[in-house]
């Protein structure tokens, strides 16, 4: 599991003729604000990934009993829930295992049930959703479905064709309140891309049917959200840290293209004895337990020119920089400590 700390911020035009108005959110890490707009909508997301800060003890309670959950995957949940201390550790438990265990299917099946899912090992996200909230609900953590849309990457046109409508959950943190989970992507926090339609107990479309032919524009987006991965394995969740990190010297950031979009590619850091380099996830690298001294970072993406920076870094310092595709017209880089 990896985690994601920062904030990132998003507008978007909705126009759905017919549809009801998207609600406005506040829950812990997310904002949602919806401005009638000339018969549609302006939405604005806010998002921050700060530390969660949960002190609340957690339990293992029995997990229901078969043919609810296969044999391998009941003794993997139990170990895993049996040594979490804390409702988030149990949080993380639930869905680290599910991510470990199903593979995504792109086609949603509204009728997926937790048994039907766990049998195959695959789900849409609306399998995941119902899955997940039906492991939450046997270790008395609530939750609710949420159902909207994820917006492109870039500043480009969606038309809300079928198959467009994402489901995650809200989860009910005691002395935090709800935060947002998505059992494909992360624990605590959904990205800005996500807008919220409906939050229920229901994940039938219902009357979002009406937001079909509609189409959704993003507007703006600034993302500064940075994201350390696992050491030594893959990553199959992106969480909200319990406390503030505390590693040693730290170089991070973010490769982006026109509009803030995220860049693929792949960074190097050179510098005292040192070469290392990573795949960009989500235009993100971050290297870690560095020593002091001057190191030289180059971060290449297919279709921009390679883009070198380099980087004084004294004790326990953490540098985050933002670097933008000099392909683009915007080279240069902006760094905070």
């Amino acid at each position: 599991m990896g985690w994601v700390s920062g904030w990132a911020q998003a507008a978007y035009r909705l126009d759905a003729p017919g549809a009801p108005a998207p609600p406005a959110v506040e829950v812990n890490g997310f904002r949602q604000e919806v401005l009638p707009e000339g018969g549609g909508w302006e939405i604005r997301v806010q998002v921050s990934a700060g530390p969660l800060g949960v002190r609340t003890p957690f339990a293992a309670r029995p997990l229901p009993p078969s043919p609810q959950l296969p044999q391998a995957f009941r003794e993997r949940l139990g170990r895993s829930l049996s040594a979490s201390k804390r409702l988030d550790e149990a949080l993380v438990a639930i869905l680290e295992t599910m991510r470990s265990a199903l593979e995504y299917d792109e086609a949603a099946g509204f009728e997926e049930t937790p048994e039907e899912v766990l049998r195959k090992g695959r789900a849409s996200c609306i399998g995941f959703s119902r899955t997940a909230r039906f492991l939450l609900d046997s270790q008395g953590l609530t939750s609710r479905y949420v159902i909207g849309l994820r917006a492109p990457a870039s500043r480009e046109l969606m038309r809300l064709e079928g198959g467009r409508l994402h489901a995650w959950l809200e989860v009910a943190l005691p002395g935090i309140g709800a935060v947002y989970c998505d059992p494909l992507l992360s624990v605590g926090w959904v990205p800005q891309r996500y807008v919220a339609l409906r939050a229920g107990d229901t994940l039938e479309p219902g009357d979002l049917q009406a937001y079909k032919g509609g189409r959704l524009v993003t507007r703006s987006t600034k993302d500064r959200l940075a994201f350390e991965p696992p050491q030594g394995g893959p990553c199959r969740l992106w969480a909200r840290p319990n406390v503030a990190a505390s590693t040693g010297g730290l170089i991070h950031g973010k490769f982006l293209g026109e509009g803030d979009r995220p860049l693929e590619g792949r960074a190097r850091l050179e510098g005292d004895g040192l070469a290392v380099s990573m795949d960009l996830w989500e235009g993100n690298f971050f290297f870690r337990d560095l020593v002091p001294g001057r190191y030289g970072l180059v971060v290449e993406s297919p279709g921009s020119k390679p883009l070198r920076a380099s980087v004084v870094l004294g004790p326990m310092d953490k540098r985050f920089l933002v670097l933008y595709s000099q392909s683009l017209g915007e080279p240069g880089k902006r760094s905070t400590p």
